[in-house]
């Protein structure tokens, strides 16, 4: 006679199941570390954010350096005036200033100057200045606003329209750059570059 084996118990000892049933914050070996590796993570979004990070539309994609002191060896500005709907609006001192860092576009007062600081000669565009910025600048869309129904965005450089996306513009020495949405579209204010710039 053939003996079988013993058959187990599908019945977990007492101890097993109080073991089954721990919480999770029982489980220190397992859920301590998850838990550091996310905090971490957390940590370090958080720093990549405070500095632009690589986000669409951020100043890693507008491809701009950001040094801990200004650049001299190339050094231009060109002027901007903006105006929706006929209201002028104001472009702040501080574009482009950063807790740790200078870009190499950015400005120093509100009068609309851009300052194209580098190491190198560079050609860079308005768009970027915008991404910088952290505004919108399309064919449809300036500082968050809208083109509404008959409305469009008018771009003149020296004076003289310039057809194509905004925020290809060129920045060059002296340049005049008038962004506008309207109508209204008012004359452009003149403006005299400072001595020695």
């Amino acid at each position: 006679m053939s003996q079988r084996p013993a058959r187990r118990s599908a019945r977990t000892p007492r101890a097993g199941r109080r073991a089954a049933a721990r919480v999770w914050w029982r489980r220190p070996r397992i859920y301590v570390p998850a838990l550091g590796v996310a905090l971490l993570v957390v940590v370090a979004l958080a720093v990549r954010g405070a500095d632009g990070g690589a986000a669409p539309g951020s100043v890693a994609e507008a491809a701009v350096p950001c040094s801990g002191a200004e650049m001299t060896r190339y050094h231009i500005h060109a002027h901007i005036e903006i105006d929706i709907r006929g209201a002028r609006q104001t472009v702040p001192g501080d574009v482009g200033h950063r807790p740790t860092c200078l870009y190499w576009l950015h400005t120093h007062d509100d009068t609309g100057l851009i300052h194209v600081e580098a190491d190198v000669a560079v050609n860079y565009t308005l768009g970027q200045f915008f991404t910088v910025w952290d505004q919108q600048l399309s064919q449809e869309q300036v500082l968050g606003e809208r083109v509404g129904p008959g409305e469009e965005v008018r771009v003149l450089v020296d004076g003289q329209p310039f057809m194509g996306d905004p925020r290809s513009v060129p920045l060059t020495p002296h340049e005049q750059i008038v962004v506008q949405l309207g109508p209204k579209f008012p004359a452009p204010q003149p403006f005299t570059f400072p001595p020695g710039s």
